[in-house]
């Protein structure tokens, strides 16, 4: 045997003795099935036994087979897909069963628990109206179920009063609340285009009942009149007033000029009608000229820097 024919030989015996070696020191092929071990994983999930048809998965995915373990997880909050990943090599969403997607998600909320609040019950029946105290109140305490706009503490009581009749053991929310307001009333019924005067209406304390736009002072309403039938007892609203007509057209007014000085009073007719505030011309009746000014009152035109015309 020659020289070339003994390194061959030797060559030969190294890597079969290499090939014995890793064998022996490397653990066998993990060749796992995809519908199989996902079987396995979601009876993990949820204790219980899971049996999946082959049929209802697409071909492709029941050929799939990783030499590794297969990862899965839960892609979304109510359980209902799934994701297996052969790492390195491929990754698929899987459709979980509706019944086991349902009883995890269930089991889930069961398992988290609630987050515990303060709120108050009425310790007897109480009636519209009624200032409430602590001594009106219990407190409990229970889970996030509570309502969000439920009272949770003492301070935001304040000075309150309840806004409907409420009865024993009923929560009680921050809508059931309101400060009191000062509104007026009207003293008797008025008809519609009445004008605002102190003598029609009283200063009252309200506490429940309270309308969004009461009126609660005369202050700014000396030239405003009732657009609408207010009843004895009734709250005014601001939506129940309007503002007054001063001037009506082919009335007799007076015509004001006034400076530091002196001031100068004459007669005319309206020849428009005329709001506070608003320009109107008129006639003067002493000199037929007419004359432009600013509504100041009820049948008074200020003509200060007023334009004079002819007929």
């Amino acid at each position: 045997m020659n020289n070339l024919d003994k390194k061959k030989g030797h060559l030969r015996n190294f890597y079969a003795a290499l090939w014995i070696a890793m064998a022996m020191i490397s653990p066998p092929a993990i060749c796992e099935n995809l519908i199989e071990e996902y079987a396995r994983w979601l009876e993990k999930q949820s204790q219980n036994e899971v049996n999946l048809k082959e049929k209802s998965f697409d071909r492709d995915l029941l050929k799939l087979e990783c030499a590794e373990r297969i990862g899965f997880e839960f892609t979304n909050s109510n359980n209902r897909q799934a994701k297996a990943s052969c790492p390195g090599n491929w990754r698929r969403y899987l459709k979980v069963p509706k019944a086991i997607a349902l009883e995890l998600t269930t089991k889930n909320r069961a398992q988290v628990p609630g987050k515990k609040r303060n709120a108050f019950i009425f310790a007897r029946n109480i009636g519209k109206g009624s200032q409430i105290t602590r001594k009106d109140l219990k407190t409990i305490t229970k889970n996030r179920q509570l309502p969000a706009n439920v009272l949770t503490s003492f301070e935001s009581l304040g000075h309150s009063y309840l806004q409907r009749d409420a009865k024993q053991g009923e929560l009680l929310l921050k809508t059931d609340l309101k400060k009191s307001v000062s509104a007026l009333l009207a003293i008797k019924t008025l008809p519609p285009g009445v004008r605002i005067d102190q003598s029609h209406f009283r200063l009252s304390k309200l506490t429940h009942d309270i309308p969004a736009d009461p009126v609660m002072g005369l202050d700014g309403l000396d030239y405003m009149t009732t657009n609408k039938r207010i009843k004895a007892g009734q709250v005014l609203r601001e939506r129940d007033l309007r503002k007054a007509k001063l001037i009506r057209r082919n009335d007799t007014v007076n015509l004001v000029y006034e400076t530091n000085a002196f001031s100068i009073d004459a007669k005319g007719v309206a020849l428009a009608d005329g709001y506070y505030g608003n320009r109107v011309r008129a006639r003067n009746l002493e000199s037929n000229l007419i004359v432009s000014g600013i509504v100041i009152d009820y049948g008074t035109i200020s003509t200060n820097s007023s334009k004079k015309s002819g007929n």
